[in-house]
């Protein structure tokens, strides 16, 4: 038959395109009209493996008939047609369970013409009967007294319908991997050309108003069983997923690995900086990795920077109290995704009503170090009552607990000082601690341990700002609490008394009492401690002998060893309270740089019109009543000038000199000229200059300096023609070292040129240096880079021990080069001549054209 309609076919064809006459013969209208259609009749729309039921008195029941090969034929049973079999007909029908099920005739009749398949022989998960062990039929396919039949219920015993849905494996209910329920089981849905459309209608089903797709599709993870649709193409106005074009039940082509995952919401959930918490390993609603919505999707934060006050506004924000903790560490699992929203995160001050109201960096900025995405704890405790955080004394004691999480608790005292105690002591009474210490109790009954392993900074708004252990996990050493005794409120623990001015006197510290500081071993890194922790930028000098006076009460201690860098001079202390050889003919005293005033002091420096911070500027010292300037001459090639002025203004190096007025010009009198300070001056009034008022410049001349505290393996550049060449030396231990030519090679010096800045390099210039400060010691290490890291604490570093061994070592000199390409003069310039040279090129050919016309017109 279906020879003779192609032959039909061919004929029709053959005379349509060879005959200019509109009229066909009878049997070629026939052709046309009745065989053809008859073809699409055949076998249109079926293919292999589609299954039927007939000769049943409803639709879930009757012989079952397979489409194989072009035609509809009956499957042949005996002993190897069983329940499951029929469980699998039933399935891919779209019933439920089979009520029964039939191996031969008796029940539904013989059918007629062909028996398409026998020796069926399925596990019973399968979705499709063709995907079970079956034989086409070869012999005896005629006989029809074993065609199969199969009674199907209609219903489910779980009341569900084909073609519901539900949404499993998400953090949220409103969120998962999106199943669809068919034949008695739930499958999954690949997401091959699924769009936002498919989700909206999936969602209406749910009841929500709308669907979001999440940026990744399969972020919940495969699953299992049956996958029973592929292909969908809804409009998005339809009632149901069934309502959609979609690829036969449970026939795809797809893994488990293109499960799709949807986000269903409704419209008064979702605004500009909306935001939710995903929960990962916890079912916990008040905890988890932090969302924000933006341009119509949902993304993750950086952590990056992501503190306490980010995370309780974030949980404010969705009804909590407040925060318990800012995660940071990846502890609720990663979305498995580009972290998309804003990659460097918010800065928060902890007041904002919502996290959008917060200093926020460029969205879609890719400069995040993190290798994970920020989260929080939110305090589930109702506003109102006690709040994480809170601090509160024992009655007659110096032991204090801390309330966390519903429940009050003291601190292991293993690591405690007086830096955590600052903390307590600033949430109390805005005071600070004198003394921090621990109470011994051997019953550990009064109270239990809420948290060990604190390590605060000092700064920290709350004791759950700083780094801790777990809450409520009492793994502490020893039976014993932390205690602190705070100043009185508003007070500092250190003073100075005897001074002309404020900036100046005798240094007294608290313990109890005030008593004062033996001068010895007391140096100028003392000093700073002590200045920045009166609020001054710095200290300018010290005093020794009873300089402003002897104290009266008892000298206190001795044997301070500070680098300069601690926040409180308690930390330095070496030695015990109250025991010194000293007596009060030998307190010492304290001159610190003055605030940035009108007024200062003899020779105090200051900074001014900085373009990125107070650590920047150009340089002003006063001297004989009023604030001047300082030259530029020379102060490139005597490289620890700018040194000097950072150190005395409190911080520990500069990173840079600018010359030519680059922080503008000042005003007044130019004070000095021709400065020369040495790798061992800390104030810019001991270097050697012309002296003052002794100048030949003008204020386009002023000198700037740019200060900073240098990091572990922070580098720099010395002794070089510019900022962009010299010796490389590395900060380490707090202080700068040079680093060995013959431990460092090409690829080294191409990471220091990156952390000047340079990213596109021309050329590294590598040699041992000729200009050597034999002050400055040489670093104990060698670094191993690829050239291509931006920093050299990417690389890896190797200790080489080098104190007895430096003899006939030279340091590392490099020139990093770029090719800055023309500049702006250089441009105009060419501009410019190309201009001319088309004027006078237009001139020649003008003058020629007249003149051969004169030719023309004399001829």
């Amino acid at each position: 038959m279906t020879i003779k309609i192609l032959l039909c076919i061919a004929q029709t064809l053959h005379v349509r395109l060879s005959s200019n006459s509109l009229k066909m013969t009878v049997e070629h209208t026939l052709c046309m009209f009745v065989l053809i259609p008859m073809l699409y009749l055949q076998g249109e729309g079926f293919e292999n493996g589609e299954t039927r039921l007939v000769g049943g008195e409803s639709p879930n029941q009757g012989r079952l008939e397979v489409y194989y090969q072009g035609k509809w034929g009956t499957v042949s049973g005996g002993s190897t047609w069983d329940l499951s079999d029929c469980s699998v007909t039933c399935r891919q029908l779209g019933f439920g369970q089979p009520l029964g099920c039939f191996s031969d005739a008796e029940r539904f009749g013989e059918g007629i013409g062909e028996v398409a398949w026998e020796y069926v022989k399925c596990v019973g998960n399968e979705g499709l009967l063709g995907e079970c062990d079956y034989s086409a039929c070869v012999y005896g396919c005629s006989d029809h007294r074993r065609d199969v039949g199969v009674f199907c219920a209609t219903d489910f015993p779980d009341g569900e319908s084909n073609g519901d849905v539900r949404i499993i494996q998400g953090d949220l209910p409103n969120e998962g991997r999106l199943e669809v329920f068919y034949g008695g089981s739930w499958g999954t849905v690949c997401n091959a050309e699924w769009g936002l459309r498919d989700t909206d209608v999936v969602c209406r089903m749910l009841g929500y108003d709308r669907g979001v797709l999440p940026p990744d599709f399969i972020e919940y993870g495969g699953g299992e069983g049956l996958i029973m649709l592929q292909s969908v193409e809804c409009k998005g106005y339809e009632q149901t997923l069934n309502d959609c074009v979609h690829s036969r039940w449970l026939k795809h082509n797809c893994g488990h690995h293109q499960d799709i995952g949807i986000r269903c919401i409704n419209s008064e959930d979702l605004y500009e900086g909306a935001i939710q918490l995903l929960h990962g390993n916890t079912t916990s609603e008040a905890e988890g990795r932090v969302e924000v919505y933006h341009n119509q999707t949902w993304g993750s934060i950086c952590a990056d920077n992501w503190d306490l006050a980010d995370a309780t506004v974030v949980c404010r924000q969705l009804g909590f109290s407040g925060a318990l903790k800012a995660v940071t560490d990846g502890f609720f699992g990663d979305s498995g995704r580009p972290i998309g929203i804003a990659v460097d995160g918010f800065r928060c001050r902890g007041t904002e009503g919502q996290l959008w109201e917060c200093v926020r960096y460029p969205l879609y900025y890719s400069n995040c170090t993190s290798l994970f995405e920020a989260a929080v704890v939110c305090d589930t405790v109702p506003v109102g009552i006690y709040r994480t955080g809170d601090v509160r004394i024992l009655e007659d004691s110096n032991v204090f607990e801390v309330y966390y999480a519903g429940a009050w608790g003291t601190i292991c005292p293993q690591d405690w000082d007086v830096e955590d105690g600052d903390v307590i002591c600033q949430w109390l009474s805005q005071s600070y601690a004198w003394k921090v210490s621990e109470w011994f109790d051997p019953s550990n009954t009064t109270s239990d341990v809420i948290v060990t392993d604190v390590q605060c900074t000092g700064d920290e708004g709350s004791i759950v700002e700083c780094n801790t252990g777990q809450w409520h996990i009492n793994d502490c050493a020893v039976k014993s609490f932390a205690t602190v005794s705070c100043t009185e409120p508003d007070t500092s623990r250190v003073r100075l008394v005897g001074g002309s001015v404020p900036n100046e006197g005798r240094l007294e510290v608290f313990y109890g009492v005030w008593g004062t500081v033996c001068e010895e071993g007391f140096d100028l890194f003392d000093a700073q401690v002590v200045c920045r922790e009166l609020g001054y930028r710095g200290a300018f000098a010290i005093r020794e002998g009873g300089y402003f006076g002897e104290g009266t009460d008892p000298v206190l201690f001795e044997g301070l060893e500070c680098t300069g860098s601690e926040r409180t001079l308690y930390s330095c202390l070496k030695g015990d309270w109250g025991v010194t050889g000293c007596s009060h003919a030998r307190d010492v005293g304290v001159i610190c740089v003055p605030d940035y005033e009108e007024k200062g002091s003899e020779a105090a420096v200051r900074l001014r019109d900085g373009k990125n911070g107070n650590n920047e500027g150009r340089v002003e010292i006063f001297h004989d009543g009023e604030w001047g300037t300082v030259c530029d001459d020379n102060w490139s090639t005597y490289m620890y000038s700018d040194d000097a002025v950072c150190k005395q203004l409190g911080y520990k190096t500069s990173r840079e000199a600018v010359t030519n007025g680059y922080f503008g010009e000042g005003t007044g009198n130019i004070m000095l000229d021709d400065v020369s300070c040495s790798v061992y001056d800390n104030f810019l009034y001991n270097c050697d200059h012309d002296g003052w008022f002794q100048h030949d410049c003008t204020h386009d001349e002023d000198v700037g300096v740019v200060c900073y505290i240098a990091d572990h393996y922070d580098s720099r550049l010395r002794n070089g023609a510019d900022a962009f060449s010299g010796n490389v030396e590395i900060f380490e231990g707090g202080t700068w070292h040079v680093i060995a030519f013959a431990n460092f090679t090409q690829s080294e010096a191409e990471v220091v040129c990156h952390q000047r800045g340079l990213v596109e390099i021309d050329s590294v210039y590598l040699e041992a240096a000729s200009l050597v400060d034999e002050h400055v010691p040489y670093f104990n290490g060698m670094f191993s880079c690829t050239g291509n890291e931006e920093d050299l604490r990417d690389c890896v570093m190797t200790p080489v021990d080098l104190t007895d061994s430096t003899e006939g070592l030279q340091p590392a000199f490099i020139q990093c080069n770029v090719d800055e390409g023309l500049t702006g003069g250089q441009i105009a310039a060419i501009v410019i001549g190309v201009l001319v040279g088309a004027f006078l090129i237009a001139g020649v050919m003008i003058f020629l054209l007249t003149r051969k016309q004169r030719t023309s017109s004399s001829v």
